[in-house]
Parts: structure tokens; C-alpha cells; sequence
């Protein structure tokens, strides 16, 4: 007896587990616009055993509507769905497709039921019409991630809504950026990915992949020197050359570009920190016999260096600072318009005597283009080597996938 007593238990206890795995069915969805839109990133989940009813639940806030669906217990969705006609207005029901908002709820209770349908409530509209979903839909696929250099990126379901994409760097020295932790971005319903756009790039500082064209006048010598020596140490200390890095020109001028002792770019593709240095160092100190300082025709010279010497036409970055303690004897915003309508950045880094103000405030905003790509710095300021460059690279390693952007196909 004490046998099939046991027996008998562990029959009934048998058919509780075989209950317990095999519940209800039901679909799953969050603030979709529609059926069709619950259907792609909705999935199909198995109810726990208290839960018997699937439940479909439409909101309408003004013209948005948002459905939900999922397990419910049956009492419970039982009451939510009798008030669906719960007066909310003389005349207006909780489930109405006139006032500003609407609750309607639906209950089945057989697998899937809810998959396929919105809940259709007849409301109590004079028309007879039915609360359902708008028809407008919100775009059905985000824009495409499926391939990066230097990577690759395997999603579940191409760029669709729902899908998520997996981003890795395949490269040495590169990782995912903006932010390395955030490997994943799923498409979300809107449109978007629910991370900013992805890229394989290295760390910035050091590597920071763009053109500088730096253009120096100094009347001091001994400040000249300094700036000479300081402005090219910070850089070179922070960044590395070459060409797929940081390609930097150094000219300096008067009257007339000094071209016999110029760094161009090409010249730093390939080209050691410490050779750089070195050759800055050798550029000698001139000044114009007429002591012109022509700003104007330094940056029109650095523009077709730039437009000459520019050997990736996808390169993201170009920029141009003029160090000077002068101000300029020819025009400077037609010059420096002409670099920005080329997509190059200025800027202007004044050296000024402590004992007065002797520069041009709006000269260099004609030149910069925008305040905070103007530097006014004491000449005699001992911190001149800590605040002379700080301002340009900022804007390098602000977005490093935008400085990566040619590496991203889309």
C-alpha cells in the first residue's frame, strides 16, 4: 500500500512539473505602434503557471497609440478588461477612439492568441468604430552598421527593428569607440540604434588622424624662439606623426610664406618626432625688410598645401592656427573664409605685451571664425607651454569616430 501510495505521488507530482514546463503561450511586445511592428521585435514566451490569460493592452496618448502584450493572470485580466467601459466622461468610456487618451484591454486564453490582432474594443464613439492603432508606422529598419574597418560587426537580424549587432575591432591597437564597454546596439523601434554610431579606432592622444598647418610670425625673437620650441614639444609629446596620424606643416612668415625652410605635410607621413623637432629648430628667425605681416597670404599658401598635398580625400580633419603678436597688413577673412568653405578649422593664438592691449580682437575672430578658436596669451605668461595647444586637439579627440568616419561603411 505504502508503495502505491508513492507511486501514485510521484504520478501526480509528474504531471505538476509536465504543467509547470508546458504553461501558456503567449506573445510579448513593448510600446509598439502596431501588429506588424509588435510582431518583429515581440517574441513568443511561455506563461507562468498562475498566468492562464494572455493580454493585449493599447494606449493612446493623443495621435500616438503603443500596444503591449504578454501573460496576465485571468482575474486579473478579466477586471482590466471590464474596464474597458468604465466612464471616464458622460459619454466616453476608459476604451473610446475620442477623447485624448485610451486604455483598452483584451484577454485570451489559448496559446498565442494574442499574436496576430490588435485588441479590437468596440467603443462607444456615435460612429461604431473600433480602438485600434493608428496607421502611421515608425520606420521598420535603422541605418546600416554591417560593415567598419579595422572590424566587423554581426547583428541577428541585419538592421531591423529588434536586431542587435555585435561590434569587435580586428585591428591591433584598435578598440570600439566612443566607448570600448559598449560592444552591443540593438535597432529600436524608432528608428535608431540605441547606441551612438560605432567605430574602430585607435586611442586619441596619441593617434589623432588629421592635417595641421601651423603658420608662425613672432617680431620678438626671443618669443619667437619660445613659441617656435614649446608649440612643437606640446604636440609632439602628445601626438604621434605619420600618415595615418597626426600630419603637421610648419611655416613660418612676414611679408611672404618662408617656403626655403617650410615643413610640409607629405613630409610627415613618415617622419620621426624627434626629426621633426630637430628640424624645427633649424628654421630661422626673419623679418620682412618693410615689416609686412601678411596673415592673408600665409593662409591662402596653407590652403594649397592643403588642397595639394590632401592624399586621402576622405581625410576627416584639416585645421590651420596662425601663432602671431602681429596684427596683419593685408585682407584675412577672405583668405580664412576660403579654408572654412573647404571644411578646414582655424584658429588664432595672439602673443601680447603685458604692458598693453595691442591686438585686433575682430581681426582674429576673421580669422578663427569663432571666439573659442581665439587664444589671447601673455607673452612673458610662464605657462605659455602648458595653455598654447590644448584648444586645437580638443576638437580631434571630441568625436574619434567622426575622425574615423571614412573607416565606417555604411
Amino acid at each position: 500500500m505504502c508503495l502505491t501510495y508513492t507511486c501514485r505521488f510521484l504520478f501526480l507530482f509528474g504531471c505538476f512539473l509536465v504543467q509547470t514546463v508546458e504553461g501558456l503561450q503567449c506573445w510579448k511586445c513593448e510600446r509598439a505602434t502596431n501588429v506588424k511592428l509588435c510582431s518583429n521585435i515581440g517574441r513568443m514566451v511561455r506563461c507562468l503557471t498562475s498566468q492562464n490569460s494572455c493580454v493585449t493592452v493599447v494606449r493612446r496618448y493623443g495621435d500616438e497609440s503603443f500596444m503591449w502584450k504578454g501573460c496576465k493572470q485571468t482575474v486579473a485580466c478579466q477586471n482590466d478588461q471590464n474596464q474597458n467601459r468604465e466612464k471616464v466622461h458622460p459619454y466616453q468610456n476608459q476604451c473610446n477612439s475620442h477623447l485624448n487618451s485610451s486604455v483598452c484591454t483584451c484577454c485570451c486564453h489559448s496559446n498565442l492568441c494574442n499574436a496576430k490582432e490588435a485588441c479590437h474594443v468596440q467603443s462607444d464613439a456615435p460612429s461604431g468604430s473600433f480602438a485600434r492603432l493608428r496607421a502611421s508606422e515608425l520606420p521598420q529598419k535603422c541605418p546600416n552598421v554591417n560593415r567598419l574597418n579595422n572590424g566587423k560587426v554581426e547583428c541577428t537580424s541585419s538592421n531591423n527593428v529588434g536586431s542587435i549587432c555585435n561590434f569587435t575591432c580586428t585591428s591591433d591597437g584598435f578598440t570600439i569607440q566612443p566607448t570600448p564597454e559598449a560592444t552591443t546596439s540593438e535597432c529600436l523601434a524608432n528608428g535608431e540604434w540605441s547606441q551612438p554610431k560605432r567605430c574602430c579606432a585607435r586611442s586619441c592622444p596619441p593617434y589623432a588622424p588629421m592635417d595641421l598647418v601651423v603658420l608662425l610670425h613672432i617680431k620678438s625673437h626671443r618669443t619667437w624662439l619660445r613659441v617656435l620650441t614649446t608649440f612643437t614639444r606640446n604636440v609632439l609629446r602628445t601626438y604621434k606623426l605619420g600618415y595615418d596620424a597626426l600630419r603637421l606643416a610648419r611655416i613660418t612668415f612676414s611679408r611672404v610664406p618662408h617656403l626655403d625652410q617650410a615643413i610640409l605635410l607629405n613630409d610627415t607621413n613618415n617622419m620621426a618626432a624627434s626629426t621633426f623637432f630637430e628640424l624645427a629648430q633649424t628654421q630661422k628667425y626673419r623679418q620682412a625688410d618693410d615689416g609686412l605681416v601678411n596673415i592673408g597670404a600665409a593662409l591662402t599658401y596653407a590652403l594649397q598645401i592643403i588642397k595639394v598635398e590632401k592624399q586621402d580625400p576622405n581625410r576627416p580633419l584639416q585645421a590651420v592656427v596662425v601663432l602671431t603678436d602681429s596684427k596683419s597688413d593685408d585682407d584675412v577673412l577672405g583668405p580664412a573664409e576660403a579654408l572654412r568653405n573647404e571644411g578646414v578649422l582655424t584658429f588664432a593664438q595672439f602673443y601680447q605685451d603685458s604692458s598693453s592691449v595691442n591686438y585686433d580682437i575682430q581681426e582674429l575672430l576673421q580669422i578663427a571664425g569663432a571666439d573659442q578658436r581665439v587664444m589671447v596669451i601673455n607673452k612673458n605668461d610662464n605657462k605659455i607651454p602648458d595653455r598654447q595647444d590644448f584648444d586645437i586637439f580638443r576638437y580631434v579627440c571630441a568625436d574619434i569616430c567622426k575622425m574615423y568616419e571614412w573607416n565606417i561603411i555604411d
